[in-house]
């Protein structure tokens, strides 16, 4: 699909998520961030590229995609959130 439309976003953020569920955080983090680059009001992509920055224990990065996800209407699963909040050791 990015071969044939390289300008669409979903086919960045499904790589992603795949790079994600293999372990590939940095992968997934780069196909999330262009994925935003091409439609920066994708608030999922938001969400799953917080999550990758949560797994690599970057949760400065994670809290500011999710907040931006949020901030998109995103509803972030509250599991998340509060694996995200013991983790980094703050509420928000």
């Amino acid at each position: 699909a990015i071969e044939i439309n390289p300008r669409l976003a979903e086919a960045y953020y499904n790589r992603g998520l795949a790079y994600r569920l293999k372990g590939e955080y940095d992968k997934a983090i780069a196909d999330y961030t262009k994925a935003i680059e091409i439609n920066p009001k994708y608030a999922e992509a938001y969400n799953n590229r917080g999550l990758a920055y949560y797994l690599k224990k970057e949760y400065d990065k994670a809290w500011e995609d999710v907040y931006k996800a949020q901030g998109l209407g995103f509803k972030v699963h509250p599991e998340f959130l509060n694996d995200l909040r013991n983790a980094s050791g703050r509420q928000r």
